[in-house]
């Protein structure tokens, strides 16, 4: 969770800002205790400020996002999944489906 404008209210304006973010949490059936807060300015980052509510809170962010969120389990062997959003006729060649692959790669096998 991302307390932005952090630099522009006092230390007991943030901490009452933490406890109801926190309240939120809860009540929409979160787990506030290990869900990670960082305060900062996104507005301060995007200047370039190297300071504390600066760059420095965007990188605490990922940081933060990289130890919470796991990575999802990929099965390597599943099949082929392509919505297929066109279809040509090529002259020489055949019918070439088009579309977007999801989860999966493809390997190139040489006849």
């Amino acid at each position: 969770m991302f307390i932005n404008k952090a630099d522009l209210v006092d230390s007991d304006m943030l901490e009452l800002v933490e406890l109801e973010v926190m309240e939120l949490l809860e009540e929409y059936g979160f787990d506030s205790a290990s869900t990670p807060i960082v305060k900062g300015s996104a507005l301060l980052a995007l200047e370039g400020d190297q300071g504390e509510m600066g760059e420095d809170s965007v990188h605490r962010l990922v940081a933060a996002m990289d130890g919470h969120f796991r990575l999802p389990e990929r099965d390597a062997e599943a099949n082929l999944v392509m919505p297929v959003d066109n279809v040509v006729a090529v002259p020489g060649r055949g019918t070439v489906a088009i579309g977007k692959k999801d989860d999966v790669h493809l390997y190139y096998l040489p006849r």
